[in-house]
C-alpha cells in the first residue's frame, strides 16, 4: 500500500512538472531590440541553443541522466594540461535573447532584447561533465559593487521538480555558445559571470564543485540590483 501510494505522488508530481514546462514555453514576442533596464534582481537563465541537445547517447552510459548537451569542437582552442573550462564574453556582439515572463522579469509579457554572447570553452584535455537545469547553464552575473566588492546583480533559483536536472558533456577543445542579459542602468560598473560547475571525474568516479568567472567587462546596472533576495530556492553559489 505504501509503495502504491508513493509511486502516485511521484508521478504526479513529475506531470505537474511538465505541465508547468509546457505553459511556461508559450511565449512568442516580437523582438524590441532593447537592452535590459529593471529596477529588480532577475533569475539567470542561460537557456542552451538546442544543437547541443542529445538524449540516450552510449556515451552517456556513466551520467546519471541520459538526457544532455554536447559542446562542439572549435578547431582555434589551444589546449594544455593545467586549463579548465573557461568562461568568455563578448559584451560588443549584439545577439537576441528571449526574456521570459515566467523567469520573473520585471515586464508582465516577455520580449527579446539585445544581449551579450557568452561561450563556455573547454581548454584541457580532459572531457568535462557538469550539470545544467532546465536546459540552462548555472550562470549568474555580478557586478562591482560601490564598495568594490563582486556582488550578485542576478540570482539562481534551483528547481523543485525531480526531472529538471541535464548534464552539459564538454570533450577536450569544445564549446557552447549562449546568451546572456546585457542591462543598462544608471550606474557604470565593471561586471562578470560566474559559472557554477558540479563535475564529474570519470576515470576517478569523483565529484568536486568549483566556480568559473569570466573576465571583467564594462557595463552599467540600476542601483536596486544589488538587493539581495530571499527565498528557500533561491541560490548564488556561495
Amino acid at each position: 500500500m505504501k509503495i502504491t501510494i508513493i509511486i502516485t505522488i511521484i508521478f504526479s508530481y513529475l506531470i505537474g512538472c511538465n505541465a508547468s514546462e509546457e505553459e511556461n514555453h508559450k511565449y512568442e514576442p516580437e523582438y524590441n531590440g532593447k537592452f535590459v533596464n529593471t529596477e529588480e534582481q532577475l533569475q539567470g537563465w542561460y537557456l542552451i541553443p538546442v544543437k547541443y541537445f542529445h538524449d540516450n547517447d552510449p556515451i552517456r552510459s556513466s551520467i546519471i541522466s541520459s538526457r544532455f548537451f554536447l559542446a562542439e569542437t572549435d578547431d582555434e582552442i589551444i589546449r594544455n594540461d593545467t586549463s579548465f573550462l573557461k568562461v568568455e564574453a563578448f559584451p560588443d556582439i549584439k545577439i537576441t535573447v528571449k526574456q521570459y515572463a515566467f523567469r520573473n522579469t520585471n515586464n508582465p509579457e516577455s520580449k527579446y532584447t539585445s544581449g551579450i554572447k557568452v561561450v563556455l570553452k573547454n581548454y584541457s584535455n580532459d572531457t568535462l561533465m557538469f550539470g545544467g537545469q532546465d536546459g540552462s547553464a548555472k550562470m549568474i552575473q555580478e557586478a562591482l559593487h560601490p564598495n568594490g566588492k563582486w556582488q550578485a546583480v542576478e540570482y539562481w533559483q534551483n528547481s523543485s521538480c525531480g526531472n529538471s536536472f541535464v548534464m552539459m558533456y564538454f570533450p577536450p577543445g569544445s564549446k557552447i555558445e549562449l546568451g546572456a542579459y546585457k542591462y543598462s542602468g544608471t550606474y557604470k560598473t565593471k561586471l562578470r559571470f560566474k559559472l557554477f560547475i558540479f563535475n564529474e571525474d570519470s576515470k576517478n568516479r569523483k565529484y568536486s564543485k568549483k566556480i568559473v568567472y569570466s573576465e571583467p567587462f564594462e557595463g552599467s546596472v540600476n542601483y536596486s540590483q544589488f538587493q539581495i533576495r530571499k527565498d528557500f530556492f533561491i541560490n548564488y553559489f556561495e
